[in-house]
């Protein structure tokens, strides 16, 4: 195969970086020198993925379900700086699966990926790891990695012809790969291809995070938080999650930011709220948009800023949060910052009413009832806005939002 052909590839990197299961240094060299190509994606840790929600306002949840879902959508990160294929798709798939088939280890995982993620082909856990495999043979330690993300994403399903697959995640988890050991971990939280192990999970986790993974670091956090696997400790929750938090963990600046509200593991200090839940929300985390507009727009624990909470609200609306979508359109009611239009209201609450929202529900049929009398709509606006502010997620619609839907 010519050169520049394999350069074009790109091989693993660019895409295999997405679910955060990049080469080994010793891969990056081996595939240097054979492609020609050194612009491979940082190793360097990113942030977590935005699009997942939790819920602090000061009542921290202890549903098992619900922390251990919290600490499955913290593992996903990972960026890459890509370059552009020129190859046509069959073409590029064809040439990587006759480079895999030729024993080629970075051609191997990001075959494996394709079908983990889907790119291009349907998704299959079984195709993934068959090809991961291949890889793990010839001694891969992304390959472990990536095995171990197969078992969390499965769950429950069982992965065919995987009698090795521990013994190759364990292999990279002692040799100290920590997003390895991180998620051999959460195998054992969860039971998910080895037997439930809250000693071992606990282990594994504080392997990774004491060598500084700010996943592991805010997954310890909050076991801290929930008392899972370990004793219950807020002041260990909130070490933990200021860890995760300084390296930009968008989840653990979340959290951080609940227990400064809540004053649980730290004093109680609002600047502090407000800081960790910009840090988030700049990053684009849905919910710390979301809290700060309301925040904003209640004016009870922070000074009350509607301009603030308008931007906020929007951004976490337009991201698909049914309560910013909901607050946004009692705010189009002709409450606080925003001028009467409702053409508006009505489009955001008909937004959240879609994701089952009684409040918005309620607001969309009171709206056809209460026209332009004043009184009547004053009195209604006061109403949906304590209906927001003491209104809870259902546990399951935010289980929902926090389990991985695409890597």
């Amino acid at each position: 195969m010519k050169q520049n052909t394999k350069r074009q590839l790109g091989l693993i990197e660019c895409d295999c970086s997405k679910v955060n299961i990049p080469l080994s240094r010793a891969e990056q060299k081996q595939t240097v020198a054979e492609t020609g190509y050194s612009r491979l994606a940082s190793p360097g840790v990113a942030a977590a993925i935005s699009k997942l929600k939790c819920i602090l306002a000061g009542n921290f949840m202890r549903s098992k379900v619900v922390l251990l879902s919290c600490l499955l959508a913290i593992s996903h990160m990972g960026s890459a700086h890509c370059v552009e294929v020129p190859l046509s798709r069959d073409s590029r798939h064809e040439t990587l699966r006759r480079l895999a088939e030729q024993g080629d280890i970075g051609a191997q995982l990001q075959i494996g990926t394709m079908y983990l993620k889907g790119m291009g082909v349907i998704p299959d856990y079984n195709e993934a790891a068959a090809w991961f495999r291949k890889a793990a043979r010839q001694g891969s330690i992304s390959a472990g990695r990536a095995l171990a993300q197969i078992y969390l994403l499965a769950g429950n399903a069982s992965v065919k012809n995987g009698t090795n697959d521990i013994g190759w995640i364990r292999k990279a988890a002692e040799q100290g790969d920590t997003a390895t050991q991180w998620r051999f971990g959460m195998m054992y939280l969860l039971g998910s291809g080895v037997a439930q192990n809250n000693v071992s999970g606990a282990h594994w986790i504080r392997q990774s995070a004491q060598q500084g993974d700010i996943d592991a670091a805010a997954a310890l956090a909050g076991m801290y938080l929930w008392g899972k696997a370990v004793n219950q400790d807020y002041t260990k929750a909130a070490v933990w999650f200021h860890i995760a938090a300084d390296g930009g963990h968008i989840i653990a600046q979340t959290f951080l930011a609940g227990l400064y509200g809540a004053g649980k593991g730290v004093p109680k200090n609002t600047n502090q709220t407000l800081y960790w839940l910009e840090k988030a929300a700049e990053q684009g985390g849905i919910f710390a948009q979301s809290r700060l507009g309301l925040l904003y727009l209640a004016g009870k624990d922070v000074p009350k800023d509607d301009a603030k909470a308008l931007f906020w609200l929007r951004r976490a609306a337009e991201q698909g949060d049914a309560k910013a979508q909901t607050a946004l359109g009692v705010m189009y009611l002709g409450s606080n910052g925003a001028v009467q239009d409702d053409q508006q209201a009505t489009f955001w609450f008909r937004k959240a009413a879609a994701q089952n929202v009684a409040v918005a529900r309620t607001a969309l049929a009171m709206m056809r009832t209460i026209g332009n009398n004043a009184a009547e709509r004053k009195q209604f606006i006061s109403a949906l806005k304590e209906a927001i502010e003491t209104s809870s997620e259902e546990p399951k619609k935010l289980l929902d939002s926090m389990l991985p839907k695409q890597f």
